[in-house]
């Protein structure tokens, strides 16, 4: 599949939202072009989606589409072919003994805990550093893709809990 018309199309549409301020560049307007699946989208679809740069945000599958403006590029890495510089190496061995869980999409408080903490951070002042439990769960547990949470943790000494980086 090559473009957005060879999908099928009784299993999504696709729409472009009004106009809203940008989050990445000042003064500047932004469009989000969004896939509206009526049920789950199969494997097959969303990485041909994903390919054309599309991401999951909740139920919404988008991509940016601003008018006059590709200043956003999606960046994929394509694994097979990937060879880690000095810099990637160094953290990949400082790193190492991380463990990992795959888990369902269910809340867990620790999670949302660590969300509001990145929210607040990344986000401060922009109203998602002070998402509810219910806006958590929109935006992370709720998908029309078949999605997981991989939690990757540092091993923690006897008696203290990990430090949990949740992607």
């Amino acid at each position: 599949m090559a473009n957005l018309k060879e999908l099928p199309f009784s299993a999504l549409q696709f729409y472009a939202t009004a106009p809203y301020p940008c989050s990445y560049l000042e003064h500047r307007q932004a469009r989000s072009q969004v896939a509206t699946p009526a049920h789950l989208i199969n494997a097959d679809v969303y990485s041909e989606l994903v390919k054309m740069g599309f991401r999951r945000s909740g139920i919404f599958t988008y991509r940016p589409y601003c008018d006059g403006c590709r200043a956003c590029v999606p960046v994929r890495v394509p694994v097979a072919e990937f060879e880690a510089n000095r810099t990637q190496r160094r953290a990949w061995l400082r790193h190492r003994d991380l463990t990992s869980r795959v888990a369902s999409l269910a809340f867990d408080h620790e999670h949302y805990d660590l969300y509001l903490r990145y929210q607040s951070t990344r986000h401060a002042g922009g109203g998602m550093d002070n998402d509810s439990r219910e806006q958590y769960s929109q935006f992370l547990l709720q998908s029309k893709v078949n999605t997981r949470l991989v939690e990757f943790r540092d091993p923690s000494p006897p008696g203290v809990e990990g430090v949990g980086r949740c992607a």
